[in-house]
């Protein structure tokens, strides 16, 4: 308990403990705001009186054309009253969208929303002019909203989700796998560093055995590595709830199907609980991995760089370097981004079908063994460490 109590003071004590925590605030304070800011931009309703816009301007442009045209029975004519009555229909399903909106009647909206979804779908899908990515973008659309309307859920922005539930597992998707395994390799790397001076470790001359330092070390650095992801799961969840509401836990993430990358869609409690199994396994291999470090380099500014170099560097190349692609499924830094493991999504991005839950679960595990068999092997067989 002295132990724990000491290494606790020491990291009040030091002002860089701070510095990550109130980065991590103002980060997710931050996307938080923009989130909101890009859905009154880019959201649904946003999209729909931009939709409606565009298309009354069209056509005023037709109606002009249509009207200089004499010859009513010509292919330009009956084309041209064709694509006015279809921009008429299409504005009127996009006001009754927004009327149903406006209400809070989700239902309605739904189902005009699959209605043109569905027409869109059926008007593209043998055209070979509308690009694959289209097709794709029309086709999660449509199942999207019919997710939506079975599970009769209040429509939030996919993209930009400002509710607590989704906006945590915004920030497990896109913020944490970088930010929190940084602050861990900062904070961890001051922690223990303090075990050496000129090279000489200080806690060999405490009254405990190699063993007793060893496992007081790891268990601090645990629960440390804990904290941090804890407070940076709970602080987005609290922040967004607070603020825009708890949101629904039923609320369809979309995943990619591992081996035909087709779209289909998971409940967002599956997603964020899958995805912190692993995060919370993946953040023990950083802390192992950064002891580690510490303990071989015995110098605080050479082993930051070196942990972040091995623990940061091959999640960011993953997508650029293709030989690293190949691998990718074997190395336990992969599976620090989660929640695009758990969906399938950095299977798809990388070509690789091997980067799944359960093989995140094998090699994550695998590795925090082969650490923890590499620092007991250095510390009570090495007589140099």
């Amino acid at each position: 308990m002295n132990y724990f109590r000491f290494h606790l003071k020491a990291a009040l004590k030091s002002k860089y403990t701070y510095l990550p925590f109130a980065l991590g605030l103002i980060l997710i304070s931050v996307c938080l705001y923009f989130n909101s800011s890009n859905y009154n931009t880019t959201g649904l309703i946003a999209n729909l009186n931009m939709s409606n816009t565009s298309t009354e301007k069209t056509t005023e442009v037709l109606k002009k054309e249509l009207a200089s045209l004499e010859d009513k029975k010509s292919v330009d004519y009956v084309n041209i009253e064709k694509s006015i009555k279809y921009n008429e229909y299409r504005i009127k399903k996009n006001n009754e969208i927004l009327s149903y909106a406006k209400k809070n009647n989700w239902s309605s909206a739904y189902k005009i929303l699959i209605e043109i979804t569905e027409e869109d779908k059926k008007n593209t899908i043998d055209d070979k002019n509308v690009s694959p990515e289209l097709k794709k973008s029309i086709q999660r659309d449509l199942l999207f909203y019919q997710e939506l309307q079975r599970k009769n859920i209040d429509y939030q922005d996919p993209e930009f989700p400002t509710k607590g539930i989704t906006f945590t597992l915004w920030i497990l998707a896109r913020i944490i796998p970088v930010m929190v395994s940084i602050f861990i390799i900062f904070i961890l790397t001051q922690i223990f560093s303090n075990m050496f001076y000129e090279n000489i470790n200080k806690y060999s001359l405490l009254p405990y055995s190699k063993v007793k330092n060893m496992s007081n070390s790891l268990t601090l650095g645990g629960i440390v590595s804990l904290f941090i992801l804890a407070i940076n799961l709970v602080l987005p969840f609290g922040i967004a709830s607070l603020i825009f509401g708890m949101g629904d836990s039923n609320f369809p993430i979309q995943s990619s199907k591992i081996g035909d990358n087709s779209i289909y869609f998971q409940d967002a409690k599956n997603v964020i609980g899958l995805s912190i199994v692993l995060s919370l396994l993946a953040v023990i291999f950083c802390m192992l991995m950064t002891y580690l470090i510490n303990y071989l380099i015995r110098n605080q500014l050479t082993s930051l760089f070196v942990s972040l170099l091995v623990i940061i560097a091959p999640l960011l190349l993953l997508n650029t370097v293709q030989p690293l692609q190949k691998i990718s499924h074997l190395l336990p830094t992969t599976y620090i981004s989660s929640v695009s493991v758990v969906t399938g999504i950095t299977a798809e991005q990388i070509n690789n079908v091997n980067v799944t839950f359960s093989m995140g679960i094998k090699v994550t595990i695998a590795g925090i063994i082969v650490l923890l068999a590499t620092i007991s092997c250095t510390q009570l067989k090495l007589k140099k460490y």
